[in-house]
Protein backbone atom coordinates (compact mmCIF):
# COMPACT_ATOMS: atom_id res chain seq x y z
CA UNK A 1 0.00 0.00 0.00
CA UNK A 2 1.32 3.76 -1.07
CA UNK A 3 2.23 5.77 2.04
CA UNK A 4 0.43 8.78 3.03
CA UNK A 5 1.17 12.31 3.89
CA UNK A 6 -1.39 14.27 5.01
CA UNK A 7 -1.30 18.31 5.70
CA UNK A 8 -3.96 20.11 6.83
CA UNK A 9 -4.91 23.90 7.09
CA UNK A 10 -7.62 24.53 9.52
CA UNK A 11 -7.19 28.29 10.22
CA UNK A 12 -6.86 29.51 6.61
CA UNK A 13 -9.60 31.52 4.85
CA UNK A 14 -9.44 31.56 1.06
CA UNK A 15 -6.79 33.79 0.78
CA UNK A 16 -4.47 33.40 3.78
CA UNK A 17 -1.54 32.16 3.65
CA UNK A 18 -1.98 30.77 -0.09
CA UNK A 19 1.96 32.22 -1.65
CA UNK A 20 3.57 29.91 1.48
CA UNK A 21 1.14 26.31 1.05
CA UNK A 22 2.00 26.62 -2.54
CA UNK A 23 5.67 26.62 -1.63
CA UNK A 24 5.36 24.05 0.99
CA UNK A 25 2.62 21.57 -0.65
CA UNK A 26 5.21 21.73 -3.74
CA UNK A 27 8.63 21.20 -1.47
CA UNK A 28 6.77 18.34 0.57
CA UNK A 29 5.35 16.86 -3.01
CA UNK A 30 9.25 16.93 -4.03
CA UNK A 31 10.66 15.59 -1.22
CA UNK A 32 8.01 12.45 -1.62
CA UNK A 33 7.22 11.36 -4.80
CA UNK A 34 7.03 8.29 -4.18
CA UNK A 35 3.95 8.69 -1.67
CA UNK A 36 0.40 9.59 -1.73
CA UNK A 37 -0.42 13.61 -0.80
CA UNK A 38 -3.67 14.77 0.58
CA UNK A 39 -4.00 18.89 1.24
CA UNK A 40 -6.73 19.47 3.27
CA UNK A 41 -8.29 22.72 3.74
CA UNK A 42 -11.60 25.41 3.38
CA UNK A 43 -13.95 25.19 -0.10
CA UNK A 44 -12.16 28.63 -1.11
CA UNK A 45 -8.26 28.01 0.14
CA UNK A 46 -8.68 24.35 -2.09
CA UNK A 47 -9.78 25.79 -4.57
CA UNK A 48 -7.49 28.88 -5.38
CA UNK A 49 -4.53 26.64 -4.21
CA UNK A 50 -5.16 24.37 -7.01
CA UNK A 51 -5.32 26.67 -9.29
CA UNK A 52 -1.83 28.41 -8.34
CA UNK A 53 -0.17 24.92 -8.10
CA UNK A 54 -1.44 23.10 -11.12
CA UNK A 55 -1.31 19.66 -11.45
CA UNK A 56 1.37 17.57 -9.23
CA UNK A 57 0.21 14.20 -9.82
CA UNK A 58 1.11 12.44 -5.85
CA UNK A 59 -1.34 15.29 -4.70
CA UNK A 60 -4.93 15.39 -4.04
CA UNK A 61 -7.65 17.66 -2.18
CA UNK A 62 -10.18 17.34 0.72
CA UNK A 63 -12.50 20.29 1.79
CA UNK A 64 -12.59 20.63 5.51
CA UNK A 65 -14.18 23.56 7.53
CA UNK A 66 -12.34 26.09 8.96
CA UNK A 67 -11.18 26.05 12.45
CA UNK A 68 -13.31 29.50 13.90
CA UNK A 69 -16.70 27.87 11.87
CA UNK A 70 -17.13 25.09 14.88
CA UNK A 71 -16.85 27.83 17.99
CA UNK A 72 -20.02 28.37 17.84
CA UNK A 73 -18.96 32.18 18.13
CA UNK A 74 -16.46 31.52 21.36
CA UNK A 75 -12.90 32.21 21.30
CA UNK A 76 -10.43 29.81 20.34
CA UNK A 77 -8.69 30.18 23.27
CA UNK A 78 -11.94 28.98 24.80
CA UNK A 79 -10.66 25.50 26.68
CA UNK A 80 -14.23 23.56 26.15
CA UNK A 81 -14.98 25.40 22.73
CA UNK A 82 -11.42 25.71 20.93
CA UNK A 83 -11.30 21.54 22.11
CA UNK A 84 -14.22 20.69 20.67
CA UNK A 85 -13.13 22.13 17.46
CA UNK A 86 -10.41 20.33 17.63
CA UNK A 87 -11.36 16.81 17.69
CA UNK A 88 -14.02 16.95 14.99
CA UNK A 89 -10.53 17.34 12.88
CA UNK A 90 -8.93 13.82 14.68
CA UNK A 91 -12.93 12.39 13.72
CA UNK A 92 -11.97 13.81 10.05
CA UNK A 93 -9.18 11.97 9.90
CA UNK A 94 -9.77 8.79 11.65
CA UNK A 95 -13.00 8.18 9.31
CA UNK A 96 -10.76 9.29 5.85
CA UNK A 97 -7.88 7.48 6.41
CA UNK A 98 -5.60 4.68 7.49
CA UNK A 99 -4.08 6.09 10.23
CA UNK A 100 -1.41 3.52 10.49
CA UNK A 101 -0.86 4.28 6.38
CA UNK A 102 0.47 7.76 7.14
CA UNK A 103 4.14 8.60 7.59
CA UNK A 104 3.61 12.17 7.84
CA UNK A 105 0.52 14.51 9.60
CA UNK A 106 1.34 18.19 9.06
CA UNK A 107 -0.91 20.70 11.09
CA UNK A 108 -0.50 23.86 9.06
CA UNK A 109 -0.63 26.86 11.70
CA UNK A 110 -1.90 24.71 14.54
CA UNK A 111 -2.95 26.90 17.41
CA UNK A 112 -2.95 25.71 21.28
CA UNK A 113 -6.25 23.57 21.60
CA UNK A 114 -5.21 21.56 18.39
CA UNK A 115 -1.30 20.84 19.00
CA UNK A 116 -3.55 19.86 22.94
CA UNK A 117 -5.62 17.56 20.86
CA UNK A 118 -3.62 16.43 18.35
CA UNK A 119 -0.83 15.41 20.11
CA UNK A 120 -2.74 12.55 22.70
CA UNK A 121 -4.47 11.59 19.35
CA UNK A 122 -1.12 11.04 17.18
CA UNK A 123 1.16 9.76 19.98
CA UNK A 124 0.52 5.85 19.51
CA UNK A 125 0.88 6.61 15.55
CA UNK A 126 4.14 4.84 13.76
CA UNK A 127 4.05 8.78 11.63
CA UNK A 128 5.19 11.56 12.72
CA UNK A 129 3.34 14.72 13.16
CA UNK A 130 4.41 18.29 12.64
CA UNK A 131 3.06 21.45 13.73
CA UNK A 132 3.98 24.34 11.87
CA UNK A 133 3.59 27.62 13.19
CA UNK A 134 2.50 30.84 11.80
CA UNK A 135 2.02 33.69 14.15
CA UNK A 136 0.20 31.80 17.15
CA UNK A 137 4.00 32.52 18.71
CA UNK A 138 3.75 36.05 18.69
CA UNK A 139 -0.01 36.08 19.41
CA UNK A 140 0.63 34.05 22.76
CA UNK A 141 3.62 36.60 23.59
CA UNK A 142 1.27 39.59 22.65
CA UNK A 143 -1.58 38.58 25.09
CA UNK A 144 -1.90 35.46 27.60
CA UNK A 145 -5.46 34.58 30.06
CA UNK A 146 -5.58 35.34 33.77
CA UNK A 147 -8.05 32.78 33.69
CA UNK A 148 -6.41 30.03 35.30
CA UNK A 149 -7.94 26.71 33.14
CA UNK A 150 -7.26 29.17 30.40
CA UNK A 151 -4.00 29.85 31.06
CA UNK A 152 -3.07 26.05 31.43
CA UNK A 153 -4.53 25.30 28.19
CA UNK A 154 -2.99 28.02 26.41
CA UNK A 155 0.33 27.95 23.36
CA UNK A 156 2.74 28.23 26.11
CA UNK A 157 1.74 26.03 28.83
CA UNK A 158 0.85 23.64 26.19
CA UNK A 159 4.43 23.80 24.92
CA UNK A 160 5.81 24.05 28.75
CA UNK A 161 4.05 20.23 28.80
CA UNK A 162 6.38 18.84 25.52
CA UNK A 163 5.85 16.88 22.89
CA UNK A 164 5.85 13.26 22.61
CA UNK A 165 8.56 11.53 20.54
CA UNK A 166 6.97 11.23 17.19
CA UNK A 167 6.09 14.66 17.04
CA UNK A 168 7.59 18.34 16.15
CA UNK A 169 7.12 21.57 16.09
CA UNK A 170 8.25 24.13 12.84
CA UNK A 171 8.90 27.14 13.71
CA UNK A 172 9.42 29.58 10.01
CA UNK A 173 12.67 31.60 10.93
CA UNK A 174 15.88 31.27 11.59
CA UNK A 175 16.08 32.63 15.69
CA UNK A 176 12.61 31.84 16.92
CA UNK A 177 13.46 28.09 17.87
CA UNK A 178 15.51 29.79 20.53
CA UNK A 179 12.80 32.02 21.26
CA UNK A 180 10.70 28.47 21.74
CA UNK A 181 13.26 27.40 23.93
CA UNK A 182 13.80 29.66 26.24
CA UNK A 183 9.96 29.67 26.84
CA UNK A 184 9.53 25.86 26.86
CA UNK A 185 13.01 23.91 27.82
CA UNK A 186 10.80 21.16 27.67
CA UNK A 187 10.39 21.16 24.04
CA UNK A 188 14.62 20.64 23.13
CA UNK A 189 14.67 17.91 20.65
CA UNK A 190 11.01 18.88 19.63
CA UNK A 191 11.46 22.44 17.88
CA UNK A 192 13.09 22.19 14.14
CA UNK A 193 13.59 25.75 11.90
CA UNK A 194 12.28 25.19 7.98
CA UNK A 195 12.72 28.40 6.84
CA UNK A 196 9.77 30.02 4.73
CA UNK A 197 9.79 29.25 1.20
CA UNK A 198 10.03 31.71 -1.41
CA UNK A 199 8.23 30.98 -4.27
CA UNK A 200 10.68 30.24 -7.14
CA UNK A 201 7.40 31.31 -9.39
CA UNK A 202 7.35 34.90 -8.13
CA UNK A 203 11.54 35.11 -8.56
CA UNK A 204 12.35 38.88 -10.49
CA UNK A 205 15.12 39.33 -12.07
CA UNK A 206 17.37 41.82 -10.00
CA UNK A 207 16.94 45.71 -10.62
CA UNK A 208 19.97 48.00 -10.86
CA UNK A 209 19.61 51.45 -9.71
CA UNK A 210 19.81 53.85 -12.34
CA UNK A 211 21.75 57.39 -11.52
CA UNK A 212 19.38 60.38 -12.17
CA UNK A 213 15.80 58.33 -11.61
CA UNK A 214 13.81 58.43 -8.48
CA UNK A 215 14.90 56.00 -5.55
CA UNK A 216 11.37 54.02 -5.33
CA UNK A 217 10.67 52.49 -1.84
CA UNK A 218 7.51 50.15 -1.29
CA UNK A 219 5.69 49.39 1.76
CA UNK A 220 3.93 45.79 0.95
CA UNK A 221 1.05 43.73 2.63
CA UNK A 222 -1.70 44.38 4.49
CA UNK A 223 -1.61 48.67 5.73
CA UNK A 224 -2.09 49.06 8.73
CA UNK A 225 -0.51 49.66 12.31
CA UNK A 226 0.40 46.17 12.78
CA UNK A 227 2.92 46.38 10.09
CA UNK A 228 4.49 49.51 10.46
CA UNK A 229 2.06 51.69 8.19
CA UNK A 230 1.68 54.12 10.35
CA UNK A 231 5.32 54.62 10.72
CA UNK A 232 6.24 54.37 6.59
CA UNK A 233 3.42 57.14 6.20
CA UNK A 234 5.22 59.45 8.61
CA UNK A 235 8.42 58.61 6.69
CA UNK A 236 7.25 59.37 3.48
CA UNK A 237 5.76 62.66 4.66
CA UNK A 238 9.00 63.90 5.51
CA UNK A 239 11.15 63.13 2.86
CA UNK A 240 9.17 62.71 -0.15
CA UNK A 241 11.38 64.59 -3.01
CA UNK A 242 11.73 64.10 -6.55
CA UNK A 243 14.90 62.13 -5.28
CA UNK A 244 12.59 59.50 -3.27
CA UNK A 245 9.28 58.05 -3.67
CA UNK A 246 7.07 56.09 -1.58
CA UNK A 247 4.28 53.79 -2.57
CA UNK A 248 2.11 51.79 -0.80
CA UNK A 249 1.72 48.08 -2.42
CA UNK A 250 -1.15 46.49 -0.50
CA UNK A 251 -5.01 46.90 0.42
CA UNK A 252 -5.41 49.57 2.84
CA UNK A 253 -6.76 48.59 6.31
CA UNK A 254 -10.78 50.10 6.26
CA UNK A 255 -10.83 50.13 9.89
CA UNK A 256 -7.52 52.60 10.37
CA UNK A 257 -7.38 54.73 7.16
CA UNK A 258 -8.28 57.59 8.29
CA UNK A 259 -5.53 57.59 10.56
CA UNK A 260 -2.81 57.69 7.76
CA UNK A 261 -1.55 60.89 6.20
CA UNK A 262 -1.03 59.47 2.85
CA UNK A 263 0.15 62.53 1.27
CA UNK A 264 3.73 61.29 0.92
CA UNK A 265 2.94 58.37 -1.01
CA UNK A 266 3.28 58.22 -5.15
CA UNK A 267 1.10 55.06 -4.67
CA UNK A 268 -1.80 55.02 -1.66
CA UNK A 269 -3.67 51.54 -0.61
CA UNK A 270 -5.39 50.06 -2.82
CA UNK A 271 -9.15 49.99 -1.51
CA UNK A 272 -9.38 46.56 -2.60
CA UNK A 273 -8.04 43.24 -2.54
CA UNK A 274 -4.79 43.52 -4.84
CA UNK A 275 -4.75 40.34 -7.25
CA UNK A 276 -1.50 38.86 -6.58
CA UNK A 277 -0.07 39.08 -10.29
CA UNK A 278 -0.86 42.83 -9.86
CA UNK A 279 1.23 42.82 -6.64
CA UNK A 280 4.69 40.86 -7.89
CA UNK A 281 4.15 43.37 -11.23
CA UNK A 282 4.56 46.59 -8.87
CA UNK A 283 7.45 45.00 -6.94
CA UNK A 284 9.36 44.63 -9.19
CA UNK A 285 9.62 48.08 -10.33
CA UNK A 286 10.63 49.16 -7.03
CA UNK A 287 14.60 49.81 -5.47
CA UNK A 288 13.70 49.13 -1.95
CA UNK A 289 11.58 47.75 0.19
CA UNK A 290 10.55 49.79 3.60
CA UNK A 291 8.91 47.95 6.40
CA UNK A 292 9.45 49.45 10.02
CA UNK A 293 7.67 46.31 11.76
CA UNK A 294 7.01 47.02 15.72
CA UNK A 295 7.66 44.21 18.37
CA UNK A 296 3.86 42.48 18.02
CA UNK A 297 5.46 41.22 14.63
CA UNK A 298 9.14 39.82 16.18
CA UNK A 299 7.77 36.48 16.31
CA UNK A 300 6.74 35.68 12.93
CA UNK A 301 8.25 35.23 9.56
CA UNK A 302 6.39 38.16 7.55
CA UNK A 303 5.47 37.39 4.45
CA UNK A 304 6.22 40.59 3.29
CA UNK A 305 9.76 39.88 4.05
CA UNK A 306 9.97 36.84 1.91
CA UNK A 307 8.23 38.53 -0.73
CA UNK A 308 11.35 41.32 -0.78
CA UNK A 309 13.39 38.23 -1.08
CA UNK A 310 11.69 37.13 -3.91
CA UNK A 311 12.13 39.85 -5.52
CA UNK A 312 15.67 40.67 -4.64
CA UNK A 313 14.81 43.61 -3.39
CA UNK A 314 17.08 45.09 -0.34
CA UNK A 315 15.19 46.09 2.53
CA UNK A 316 15.16 48.69 5.53
CA UNK A 317 13.62 47.08 8.49
CA UNK A 318 13.61 46.83 12.01
CA UNK A 319 16.22 44.84 13.75
CA UNK A 320 14.45 41.56 15.39
CA UNK A 321 16.28 37.75 16.48
CA UNK A 322 14.94 36.45 13.08
CA UNK A 323 16.50 39.98 10.84
CA UNK A 324 19.57 39.49 12.81
CA UNK A 325 19.68 35.35 12.09
CA UNK A 326 19.69 35.45 8.74
CA UNK A 327 22.15 38.25 8.13
CA UNK A 328 24.26 36.29 10.43
CA UNK A 329 23.71 33.13 7.88
CA UNK A 330 23.73 34.94 4.19
CA UNK A 331 25.18 38.43 5.14
CA UNK A 332 23.29 41.80 5.29
CA UNK A 333 20.30 41.83 3.31
CA UNK A 334 19.66 45.74 3.69
CA UNK A 335 19.43 47.99 6.90
CA UNK A 336 18.20 46.95 10.16
CA UNK A 337 17.64 49.88 12.71
CA UNK A 338 16.23 49.11 16.29
CA UNK A 339 13.63 51.59 16.73
CA UNK A 340 11.60 53.99 14.50
CA UNK A 341 14.76 56.89 15.13
CA UNK A 342 17.35 54.68 13.42
CA UNK A 343 15.16 53.90 10.51
CA UNK A 344 14.03 58.13 10.43
CA UNK A 345 18.15 58.74 10.69
CA UNK A 346 18.86 56.56 7.65
CA UNK A 347 16.08 58.40 5.62
CA UNK A 348 17.89 61.07 6.69
CA UNK A 349 21.49 60.08 5.02
CA UNK A 350 19.82 58.61 2.03
CA UNK A 351 17.91 62.28 1.09
CA UNK A 352 21.08 63.86 1.70
CA UNK A 353 23.71 61.23 0.83
CA UNK A 354 22.30 58.78 -0.99
CA UNK A 355 25.45 57.12 -2.98
CA UNK A 356 26.93 56.86 0.06
CA UNK A 357 24.13 55.31 2.14
CA UNK A 358 23.59 52.94 -0.88
CA UNK A 359 27.28 51.55 -0.92
CA UNK A 360 26.20 48.45 -0.32
CA UNK A 361 23.03 48.22 -2.61
CA UNK A 362 24.81 45.31 -4.73
CA UNK A 363 25.75 43.21 -2.07
CA UNK A 364 22.80 43.65 -0.24
CA UNK A 365 20.63 42.63 -3.38
CA UNK A 366 23.62 39.54 -4.11
CA UNK A 367 22.34 38.45 -0.44
CA UNK A 368 18.43 38.80 -1.21
CA UNK A 369 19.45 36.23 -3.90
CA UNK A 370 21.47 34.30 -2.00
CA UNK A 371 18.63 33.84 0.24
CA UNK A 372 15.88 32.91 -2.06
CA UNK A 373 17.75 30.26 -3.53
CA UNK A 374 18.02 28.84 -0.51
CA UNK A 375 14.52 29.26 0.53
CA UNK A 376 13.35 27.55 -3.07
CA UNK A 377 11.03 24.23 -3.33
CA UNK A 378 14.13 22.33 -3.61
CA UNK A 379 16.32 23.03 -0.74
CA UNK A 380 13.19 23.44 1.40
CA UNK A 381 12.63 19.74 0.28
CA UNK A 382 15.89 18.49 1.58
CA UNK A 383 15.28 20.28 4.47
CA UNK A 384 11.61 18.32 5.32
CA UNK A 385 13.45 15.36 4.11
CA UNK A 386 16.15 16.07 6.85
CA UNK A 387 13.91 16.20 9.80
CA UNK A 388 11.60 13.31 8.64
CA UNK A 389 12.29 10.03 10.24
CA UNK A 390 10.16 8.28 7.73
Amino acid sequence: MTKEIVLIDMVSHSEMHLPFNEGYLKAVSLAYPEKRITFAACDGHVENLKTQVGTLCNVNYKVIPQFDELLSSHSYHHPFYGRRAARYYTKWLSENFDLENIDLLTVLGARAPVISVVQKFWKNMPGECHFLQHNQLGISKSWRSRNPIERYFDYISVLRRGLPKNQKLLVLELGLDDVILDIAPAMKGSVEVVEHPVLESEWLPPKTLIAGEPIKIAFLGHCGKGKGFDVFCKIAKEFNSDNLKFYAIGKENTGQASEFDTSGLALPPHKTHLAREKFVELLGTMDLVCLPLPNSVSYVSSGSIIDAFAAAKPLITTSNQSHIAIGEKYGEFGILRSDQSGLFNFFKDLADKPEQSLANYEDWKRNTIKIRKARGEQEIAKRIKSICNN
